[in-house]
């Protein structure tokens, strides 16, 4: 299924992020992008993943308790499979098409655990480390 992802993103942002006084033109960014969603989200996890060097259950239990493996999951402040915080948008080190894409995002987050490890995901260790667990003893 092809699917036509429209992400608008404007007002909400600069006024939450740019003080009032500092606000001269308000602008809205519109993106458009034909995006393939056919392949299974695990599939294109665990490949990604494997290709970058990084542990696939790691990436898979880390998407599950961040997003439910939803590429398109939001909170306002964090978006996607990995649910990358709003301040990696607004400076640059990743953008939407990066976020909501799987292959691209599972790409992001095996470069940011290279390099930074997982404290950008402290909020659900717990969870993914019981995912973690499950999935090893499963096995």
């Amino acid at each position: 299924m092809v699917l036509l992802i429209g992400a608008v993103i404007g007002f909400y942002f600069y006024t939450r992020f740019i003080p009032p006084e500092k606000v001269v033109e308000i602008k809205t960014i519109t993106i458009v992008e034909k995006i393939d969603y056919t392949h299974n989200v695990e599939e294109t996890i665990t490949r990604v993943c494997k290709e970058n060097g990084v542990n696939p259950n790691v990436c898979l239990a880390v998407a599950r308790c961040e997003s439910k493996l939803n590429p398109f999951a939001t909170n306002l402040k964090d978006f996607g499979l990995y649910q990358f915080n709003w301040t990696r948008l607004k400076n640059g080190e990743i953008n939407l098409k990066e976020v909501i894409d799987p292959e691209l995002a599972t790409k992001k987050f095996c470069e940011i655990v290279k390099k930074e490890g997982l404290k950008a995901w402290d909020a659900t260790r717990k969870c993914w480390e019981q995912e973690i667990i499950n999935f090893e003893i499963s096995n």
